[in-house]
């Protein structure tokens, strides 16, 4: 019978993560053991990363796993048992996880059996729920019979409170785990988000769940050019596990606009960028409200400036560049209150487009 295996693919950009799980699942039969995957740092029995984020990588993130596959981009010799050059095939693969499966003598990880069933469960639990929310017909009614009421409840509070405030927007926040979605939605609310946090990994088959993933949510307030604080931003922060991009479709139909949270502590920032562009092109059909904060951009081992000059310079579509960091709420406030005035802007030329199409029709018919 074969082990389960734990693989972080933290360390590589997510077109190479995808393409390790496709072969990896395509070639089980030949495998000696069957892989798990996990889309961050975690306890682990391997860990693949590219060459030139091997040097930059934090010993604490090191440690977390027991053998390390490098990815040679160079094709140079490097000093690790166990690397594979690039492009990655099935051939390789194979050949690299059945010799690391022959030779390495792994420890258990740090996970009891209770706990990792209790975890589990609680994931299992958790999980239905948001299904139920999501794609159960009862459950979509009460859901949206609950937020009509609440929507309601709240108009009729803020109109009291301050009749002038403006139409709400809703901005979705996407981008790796560990970027600082919630982290950032936490700060813009001074704590006071809602959220449905999951433990939960591709590794959960095997009683292991390490990273979180979940919904969060807020309606902020944001300042006009006079202090009043009457611009209402609903922002939603989404899971950054690949596996719950189906939560992004959902979330995402309805937005107004979106902001990738570039995490600059990992490998190949720029593919996640693209990634989560093309995400939202091919996907949603709606990339033309999309703004790029760049975070952890202390851990960037370049020049700052320069990079945020070939983003601006790359991706032109992108409304802004901004660096942040998600733990202070100013920085936050700041972000929001420069993106808000586009967002109206778009939306207004939407639906001056919308009215013009219209009354032509009424005029044609």
């Amino acid at each position: 019978m074969k082990t389960n295996r734990i693989m972080s693919t933290a360390g590589v950009c997510p077109k190479n993560a995808t393409k390790l799980r496709s072969y990896c699942n395509l070639m089980q039969s030949s495998l000696d053991d069957k892989w798990l995957f996990a889309d961050d740092f975690v306890e682990s029995h391997v860990c693949v990363i590219i060459d030139d984020y091997l040097n930059n990588m934090d010993k604490d993130k090191m440690n977390m796993s027991q053998v390390m596959i490098v990815i040679n981009q160079s094709n140079k010799p490097l000093n690790h048992k166990y690397q594979i050059s690039l492009p990655l095939n099935a051939a390789k693969i194979k050949n690299i996880l059945n010799r690391i499966s022959e030779e390495s003598k792994f420890t258990p990880l740090n996970l009891t059996k209770t706990e990792s069933k209790t975890v589990v469960n609680k994931f299992k639990s958790a999980f239905s729920k948001i299904r139920k929310n999501f794609f159960g017909n009862r459950g979509r009614k009460m859901a949206a019979l609950k937020q009509t009421n609440r929507d309601q409840f709240i108009s009729r509070i803020t109109k009291k409170i301050n009749p002038n405030i403006t139409p709400s927007i809703k901005i979705v926040l996407l981008g790796s785990p560990g970027s600082g979605k919630t982290t950032a939605i936490q700060s813009a609310s001074h704590g006071k988000a809602l959220n449905s946090d999951v433990s939960a990994t591709d590794s959960v088959a095997n009683d292991k769940a390490k990273t979180t993933v979940g919904i969060d949510y807020a309606d902020i307030l944001i300042p006009d050019d006079i202090g009043i604080m009457n611009k209402k931003i609903t922002l939603f922060g989404t899971p950054g596990q690949i596996k719950f991009n189906f939560i992004w479709d959902v979330v995402g139909k309805t937005a107004d606009a979106f902001i990738i949270l570039l995490d600059l502590s990992r490998p190949e920032p720029l593919s996640y960028l693209k990634f989560y562009q093309r995400f939202l092109r091919d996907e949603l059909g709606k990339d033309s409200q999309v703004f790029c904060a760049l975070t952890h951009s202390e851990k960037y081992p370049g020049d700052l400036n320069s990079f945020m000059d070939c983003i601006e310079s790359e991706f032109q579509k992108l409304k802004g560049v901004y660096k942040i960091d998600a733990r202070k709420t100013d920085d936050i406030t700041i972000l929001l209150s420069d993106i808000y005035p586009q967002i109206i802007s778009h939306k207004k030329s939407i639906l001056t487009s919308k009215e013009h199409l219209s009354l032509l029709k009424l005029k044609q018919g």
